[in-house]
């Protein structure tokens, strides 16, 4: 196959070369055209002739890939290399590299979706979601942690259980696909992916071709329970979250900042803010 390797070459602990992937690729019999993810020139190289599109890195490069595709895009798929890899879960693309790489013949596609935000401020594309309250103001605190993957993770994780521990609630007002609703919360996360930050299997029922955002809140007469599940190693039971879901959520009121994708800090004067999953989807082998 003809593949266009997007990649991050600083992803992760123990950063992958590019000279490494092309040879690993080439090895299993493809051709490969080259970009490094951060390229201005990026959307121009998603336009190349290609059977399949590859984006190896993190969240950030694969979100950035995601929304730079064009509509007739081959298929995209991902060589996970970050410290989360949240989205590459989130479609169940994990395992080790070479195992990816001879899997891409003959693999299945999938659809998904990704949401388009209106907002005073205009519109932008969102892979991995909104968050309001405890969680997004942990991520704030917790953007420029650095050292051993491993280390990343279990203090982005105690990070958020602490937020999650002190955060007061604050009322948040919504509109999901026409319906109209007010709650306490402590924190709220839309989303299409099942996870989110530190690995954090937030949303396990998402489904990222289905059309719809996930909107998980906390209630704060459910914070002692969350904090037993954050806290525990098992993640195989569903958090104890309300769950809403619909293709057109919007945010008529919140507290302070929200967090929209990377962007850690979206006044709420852009508010009301509509996330339609709508508009556009990608098809991913995997």
């Amino acid at each position: 196959m003809r593949i266009t390797l997007i990649h991050n070459p600083n992803a992760g602990e123990g950063a992958t070369d590019a000279e490494s992937l092309i040879e690993a690729i080439r090895a299993a019999g493809h051709s490969v055209h080259y970009r490094n993810s951060k390229d201005p020139a990026l959307e121009q190289a998603l336009r190349w002739p290609a059977d399949l599109i590859v984006a190896a890195g993190g969240d950030g490069a694969v979100s950035r890939v995601l929304k730079q595709l064009p509509e007739d895009a081959p298929p995209l798929t991902i060589l996970p290399l970050g410290t989360a890899n949240n989205i590459a879960a989130s479609l169940g693309i994990e395992g080790p590299r070479e195992r990816l790489i001879a899997g891409w013949d003959g693999s299945p596609t999938r659809r998904m979706d990704i949401g388009m935000v209106y907002s005073a401020d205009g519109e932008r594309l969102v892979v991995e979601g909104i968050g309001i309250g405890a969680v997004a103001a942990a991520m704030r605190k917790l953007d420029d942690i650095s050292g051993p993957r491993r280390n990343q993770i279990s203090r982005a994780r105690k990070g958020i259980r602490k937020a999650v521990a002190r955060k007061k609630p604050r009322s948040l007002e919504l509109d999901v696909d026409g319906g109209r609703g007010r709650f306490d919360v402590i924190f709220a996360e839309i989303t299409n992916i099942r996870r989110i930050g530190p690995r954090i299997d937030m949303a396990p029922s998402a489904d990222p071709g289905d059309g719809q955002a996930e909107l998980v809140f906390l209630l704060p007469e459910r914070r002692k329970e969350m904090m037993a599940w954050l806290e525990g190693e098992d993640w195989s039971a569903a958090p104890p979250l309300e769950c809403l879901h619909g293709r057109e959520i919007t945010i008529l009121r919140a507290h302070k900042r929200l967090r929209v994708d990377d962007d850690l800090d979206v006044p709420i004067s852009s508010l009301p803010l509509t996330l339609d999953m709508g508009r556009r989807s990608a098809t991913v082998l995997g």
